[in-house]
């Protein structure tokens, strides 16, 4: 939406914030380290060291090494871990894996399968929100990754009729998927406590935790739910209401 340029003295400058925010005492960490989550590196130029310089300035403002995580998304056969991230995060939605998401061309193949939402457009992209996130989990890479679930979604108030839009999205179906993979990712022992949920206030795309007109505060109070029936099972401490 907004051009984006890069320079080495911007990542020299990002860091030199970074440092102030680092030094939060409420910061999330791991092992000590402040989380740092960049979305898409492959949109900075390659002559650019970003990684690099990130960790040298940082450790010239006297800050703890960045614990870096990239969202692999964007190109999940990268070896991130190779060019110098700690992780990387399995970031939703990919729309990438479903068919059709991305081409915004006229389709009959597209038009028959609206039909089960009884939508005649050979333009709009719609998906079950189950069907597509079970797909996105499929077409992960054969390596860790950090899991990320997502609420909803509907980016037709930004993309209007090339919009993608998932059907069936409600706290309920948002509560099976989190608790799905909330108990995989507990059961295989995971290298950091880190699991994302996508999004807090993404509005513009209809993916949202935050109370609405219609589910009120149906998504966090399905998250509260789910956190606390799983909390016996892996030790958790509950999430509890306080009455605000």
């Amino acid at each position: 939406m907004i051009q984006q340029t890069y320079s080495v003295e911007d990542f020299r400058d990002h860091a030199r914030w970074l440092a102030r925010r680092f030094a939060d005492d409420r910061y999330i960490r791991v092992n000590g380290r402040p989380v740092f989550v960049i979305y898409r590196y492959s949109g900075i130029p390659k002559e650019i060291p970003a990684i690099a310089i990130l960790r040298e300035e940082l450790s010239k403002q006297g800050s703890d090494d960045p614990y870096l995580i990239a969202i692999d998304a964007h190109n999940p056969n990268l070896d991130y871990e190779g060019i110098g991230f700690d992780h990387r995060l399995v970031f939703e939605p990919n729309l990438g894996v479903l068919p059709l998401a991305l081409d915004d061309r006229p389709s009959l193949k597209r038009a028959r399968s609206n039909l089960r939402w009884g939508s005649t457009s050979i333009l709009h992209k719609l998906y079950d929100y189950t069907e597509a996130v079970d797909t996105m989990e499929k077409n992960g890479v054969d390596r860790p990754r950090i899991p990320c679930v997502l609420v909803s979604w509907d980016n037709s108030p930004r993309r209007a009729e090339k919009g993608v839009i998932f059907q069936n999205c409600n706290p309920k179906s948002f509560g099976k998927v989190l608790e799905r993979r909330l108990r995989n990712w507990a059961k295989t022992s995971p290298s950091t406590d880190l699991f994302f949920l996508n999004g807090w206030n993404e509005w513009a795309e209809g993916n949202h935790l935050e109370p609405d007109r219609k589910f009120g505060l149906g998504y966090l109070e399905e998250l509260r739910r789910v956190r606390n029936r799983m909390a016996g099972e892996f030790g958790w401490p509950k999430i509890v209401n306080n009455g605000n």
